[in-house]
């Protein structure tokens, strides 16, 4: 199986826009581990692909951390003024040439509407897609998927080649090793420069959202604070 994952990239908080720092959004990271699960199961290879400036590059280094096998760039110019229909453009045009089996998304909602392109993607290419999937499991000619439906829990089947915009599945984030860290930064990354599509919605301006570091400090002792961060982690459904 052939699985290319679309993935995005957000900024670091920094004191100027001009030098932020790029790096791969948690809600991109789930596409990489569900397509990392299917190739675990049926023999395959995971193609990263990502529509930004040069800055994306760290995004895609990430990526292939995590265990993606290749990575494609396809760098833009003026990307920040970029809206999603004509990113949706850019990416159809390369995935339709590449001839993929399986597309998957990260989904968020945000000035990117990056949670759209899926679907944006899919009617460029005019192929079947699904949103809110947590959940997979293929065969040659099509594909079994769990989502969040509206009233529920749901299970689509889909006709191969397919789109799908992934949530957040059971289990956690792989922490690349080290080892993995050394070695995607030894990997190439090809690199397209793209001129995308005339927008049709004129982007005046983008306020830079401030992601504020979600450290959180816990007093006491050393057991009130092992006692305080365990519950935390509870909390978050990290721990059993």
């Amino acid at each position: 199986m052939k699985i290319a994952v679309c993935i995005d990239q957000i900024a670091t908080v920094s004191t100027s826009v001009d030098r932020r720092r790029a790096v791969l959004d948690a809600s991109e990271a789930w596409p990489i581990e569900h397509a990392r699960s299917l190739t675990q199961l049926e023999a395959g290879l995971i193609h990263l692909c990502a529509v930004g400036p040069p800055a994306a590059r760290r995004a895609l280094r990430k990526g292939l951390a995590m265990g993606a096998d290749a990575a494609v760039h396809l760098k833009t110019p003026d990307f920040v003024r970029l809206d999603a229909c004509s990113v949706a453009e850019v990416l159809a045009s390369h995935l339709r040439e590449a001839s993929f089996d399986l597309v998957l998304f990260g989904e968020r909602g945000d000035a990117r509407d990056g949670a759209l392109l899926c679907g944006m993607v899919a009617g460029f290419l005019d192929r079947p897609y699904s949103t809110g999937v947590v959940g997979f499991s293929g065969r040659k000619s099509d594909m079994k998927v769990t989502r969040h439906g509206p009233d529920g829990m749901q299970t689509l089947r889909l006709r191969i080649p397919c789109m799908v915009s992934c949530c957040r599945g059971a289990g956690a984030h792989q922490i690349p090793s080290l080892q993995q860290v050394v070695a995607a930064g030894r990997k190439s990354i090809e690199v397209h420069d793209v001129k995308p599509p005339d927008s049709r919605i004129q982007i005046l301006e983008r306020i830079p959202r401030r992601f504020q570091p979600s450290v959180k400090l816990f007093d006491g002792d050393a057991a009130e604070a092992v006692s305080g961060l365990t519950g935390a982690l509870r909390e978050e459904g990290l721990l059993g």
